[in-house]
């Protein structure tokens, strides 16, 4: 577990922004903050119908005061190996995250790299340092002037909100490849290591058709649909592969939630029983429509025939 380390913000301040210092990740412009989790619990998340506060629970300050958060960043682990947060990412604007809010400088944890920690809240919090990005040094910068805001890309910057995080519009959904090694949670059991972006997306939704659990076709991102248009793909490909030998009937949108829940699993009869399933359809046209219409009304856009 990591220590607390006893530094100012200033320590971790944005970058000047001079003409030399352009491209230097000490200045980064900040706009969206992300929250990502594991795949059961991302369909949880969708279930509830937002991100539950919970406990902090390693050497923090406020797993004393047992404060509740949801855990926020801007960093991008894409190319150190993949995130050990999980595999879904829910992404909103941090200009409406702020709005109204009061910030408190919390601390700075020795990971590597360091990882810099605001709280978000509408709560005073007399044991904590207010933290004013306009007018004093730190891991984030608000100029005022053009209401541009940065943070320093160098360190991990934590941004811990003091409420559930409700989904609503404005927020997207994206999916990211979980570390092969490394997991936030428990590296020795988590399931979802190693997952790559394209099963991550399959298992995800397949637990939300199963669940008859749909989504707003505008929450996902492009790159979101390109990897669901893809998904499907490979689903459609291995229902046609599939020997039909059943009958029509008015069940058909409960069999292709049956097959998908199969398609999603991980397991050693995962594929027997998918097959299966879709052998109780008439033919594949049958299968493939009734299952598109169901993948369909889940991530709330249209798919290709």
């Amino acid at each position: 577990m990591a220590n607390r380390l006893e530094v100012n913000p200033e320590y971790y301040a944005v970058g000047n922004g001079t003409e030399f210092e352009r491209f230097d990740a000490s200045r980064v412009p900040l706009k969206t903050v992300s929250h990502v989790t594991h795949l059961k619990n991302a369909v949880r998340v969708i279930e509830d119908g937002s991100v539950r506060a919970d406990l902090v629970f390693d050497a923090s300050c406020l797993n004393v005061t047992r404060t509740r958060v949801v855990w926020l960043s801007p960093n991008d682990w894409t190319n150190a190996g993949g995130y050990r947060y999980g595999n879904v990412k829910f992404t909103l604007d941090w200009r409406s995250l702020i709005t109204g809010k009061k910030v408190y400088w919390v601390e700075a944890m020795d990971y590597s790299p360091h990882a810099c920690r605001l709280l978000i809240t509408d709560i005073e919090h007399n044991e904590l340092r207010k933290f004013d990005p306009q007018n004093e040094r730190g891991p984030w910068l608000w100029d005022a002037t053009t209401d541009e805001h940065w943070w320093n890309g160098n360190y991990c910057l934590e941004v811990m909100l003091e409420s559930d995080l409700l989904l609503g519009s404005g927020q997207q959904i994206d999916f990211v490849e979980h570390h092969a090694n490394r997991c936030c949670i428990d590296h020795h059991s988590c399931q979802d290591k190693g997952i790559t972006q394209s099963d991550a997306a399959s298992e995800f939704l397949c637990m939300l058709a199963d669940r008859s659990l749909t989504l707003p076709g505008g929450v996902f991102g492009e790159s979101a649909r390109f990897t669901i248009r893809g998904v499907w793909n490979l689903i459609a490909r291995c229902i046609s592969r599939s020997a039909c030998r059943g009958q029509s009937n008015r069940k058909s949108l409960a069999q292709a939630r049956a097959c998908l829940a199969a398609f999603g699993r991980r397991d050693a009869n995962s594929k027997t029983d998918f097959a299966e399933l879709v052998s109780t359809f008439q033919n594949t046209d049958e299968a493939i429509a009734a299952t598109r219409a169901v993948l369909q009304g889940t991530v709330g856009f249209e798919l290709p025939e």
